[in-house]
Formats: C-alpha cells, sequence, structure tokens
C-alpha cells in the first residue's frame, strides 16, 4: 500500500477459536514498513458477548495506544528507533520481522517490541540454534532454528528471512507458498 507517498505493507489477520466453549473472534490489521517499522496496529476482539478494540498509531518516538471494551485506556507509550510490534496469533507481525534478522548459529539476537495487547514494551530473544531442513513447497530449505523468547516459540527462518514454521509445544504452524 502507499502511506504518504511511501511503500508500506498491510498485514491482517482474521482469527476464529472456540476456547472452553466461549468463541473468539478478532480482525486484526498491522501496517508496517518495508523494513518491518510499524505505522498502525488495529484489532477488534470480540469474546464473549463483549468487543474490545485496539488503535495504535506510531509517530517516531511514541507509540499512541488506544483500548475500548472492558475500560478506556489512553496510553502514548515511548518508543526507540527500531522498535517493532507483534501481537498474539498475527504470525504475520513475526514474518516481516524475521525479514530484517541477521542470524547466526550459536548467537543471539534482541528485538524491542510495542505489544498491543498488554500496552508494553517485550524485548523478544531469537537464541539461533542451528541450521536444520524444513520441507517448503517441495524443497528441502536449510533454516534457522531459532528458541524465541520470553513468547517461548521456536521458528524456522530461511537464510532469505522468510519465516517458514513456528512450534509451541505440540502445536506446530507451517507457513505454505
Amino acid at each position: 500500500v502507499d502511506i504518504d507517498g511511501q511503500e508500506a505493507y498491510r498485514l491482517t489477520d482474521t482469527v476464529g477459536l472456540a476456547v472452553d466453549a466461549v468463541e473468539v473472534r478478532s480482525t486484526t490489521t498491522l501496517v508496517v514498513r518495508p523494513n518491518s517499522i510499524p505505522l498502525s496496529f488495529k484489532r477488534k476482539l470480540e469474546a464473549a458477548g463483549r468487543t474490545f478494540e485496539f488503535d495504535c498509531q506510531f509517530r517516531g518516538d511514541v507509540v499512541a495506544a488506544k483500548v475500548s471494551g472492558a475500560a478506556n485506556l489512553s496510553r502514548d507509550i515511548p518508543l526507540k528507533p527500531g522498535d517493532r510490534c507483534f501481537d498474539n496469533n498475527l504470525i504475520s507481525s513475526f514474518a516481516a520481522i524475521c525479514t530484517q534478522l541477521k542470524l547466526e548459529p550459536g548467537k543471539t539476537v534482541n528485538v524491542r517490541t510495542y505489544h498491543p495487547s498488554s500496552m508494553q514494551i517485550i524485548s523478544l530473544t531469537f537464541q539461533c540454534e542451528g541450521v536444520e531442513k524444513v520441507l517448503h513447497g517441495g524443497k528441502e530449505l536449510d533454516c534457522f532454528k531459532c528458541l524465541v523468547g520470553p513468547i517461548n516459540n521456536n521458528f524456522w527462518i530461511s537464510r532469505d528471512g522468510r519465516l517458514l514454521k513456528v512450534s509451541q509445544g505440540p502445536l506446530v504452524i507451517e507457513l505454505v507458498e
């Protein structure tokens, strides 16, 4: 998409889950620059008969965050240059971040992020454990296997920065072409 005459990417996700007989639906949109620097984040979440909305506008060294639903909150949260954005169930936010990582086996990469659901800065650590083969599009690709904390996920990221697989305990998500 074009934002103020500059290239950006709109990442959109729709989730529908049933958790312990409670239906959860959300629609999320994150807009980022090609280098994964966030411009805006919006989510509408419906759960247990309630609706919550998140609206975050990133402006240089601050994110103007608004949450409505059970309570209405509005805060300006300071950012540092290079801060990214990720949120629950928005795998495309991780895919955008992974394109910018410089990974090496045995090394750790730290990425400061803003997490809209908790309205706080969370530092993600990508601990590169080594290289493993991942079957993707009928081909075996060498991928960096990273333990990502504090979210306790494993990510498999191709050498060209594509997030191809995520696991958390027994849950495995594989991205396909």
